[in-house]
């Protein structure tokens, strides 16, 4: 019996729903293997390798960047449970399977949740800098996944916190400015995977609450 999670973010300290889903489902599955696809991971109160301790099958968890990588390899698993870095899923998709869109704003995707740290000034400022945007938050308002991939699509620039987002927007070959979240996921994937782009900016914490920098990045 093979149990597949889906990557994302969602087994860390900020998101538990994923803790309580690899709990429940050890518990019921204990000689299961679990393969769990590339996460970010991140702990600063729950420890992780207690999960395992009834479980006496395989586990193999993917982190898709190397700090997560790094947190898990420090921790003292069982030897049935195996740490392994990949990229995002996502970057298995390429442009000949999306549709073809137009250009005609620039997109601005940012988080309203916990972890975000982009705040309205620094809003206020990119929308100054924009030409014709479009602001909305798109996996959270989309209504399908169609009209998510639409949004991207008719996109000429993208402004976003958003990885998978970012990711689609860098498969369209949009224009991307990367912004970082609270933790090190945003970061750690456009190291691992992103930064090989060319059509990729990220914008470090430095550039942030620096007008002059953001202006000189974006321009």
């Amino acid at each position: 019996q093979v149990i597949l999670i889906q990557g994302g973010s969602n087994i860390n300290d900020l998101w538990p729903h994923g803790i309580r889903l690899l709990k429940l489902l050890i518990r019921n599955n204990p000689y299961a293997i679990i393969i769990v696809a590339p996460q970010s991971y991140y702990f600063k109160t729950t420890n992780f390798p207690s999960l395992f301790k009834q479980f006496f099958g395989r586990a193999y968890l993917f982190c898709r960047e190397k700090y997560s990588y790094f947190l898990l390899s420090k921790m003292e698993f069982p030897n049935n449970v195996k740490i392994k870095l990949s990229h995002d899923a996502a970057f298995y998709l390429s442009k000949d399977d999306f549709p073809e869109g137009k250009p005609t704003y620039d997109l601005l995707c940012f988080r309203t949740d916990k972890e975000s740290i982009i705040t309205d000034e620094i809003k206020r400022r990119i929308r100054e800098m924009s030409e014709n945007f479009r602001e909305i938050d798109a996996p959270i308002q989309a209504k399908k996944f169609s009209e998510f991939i639409s949004i991207i699509n008719h996109s000429k620039r993208v402004f976003t916190d958003r990885l998978h987002v970012a990711i689609l927007a860098t498969i369209l070959n949009k224009k991307v400015f990367l912004f970082p979240n609270n933790y090190w996921k945003i970061k750690g994937v456009y190291e691992y995977s992103l930064k090989r782009f060319r059509n990729v900016k990220f914008v470090d914490k430095s550039y942030l609450y620096n007008k002059a920098l953001l202006e000189k990045l974006i321009d």
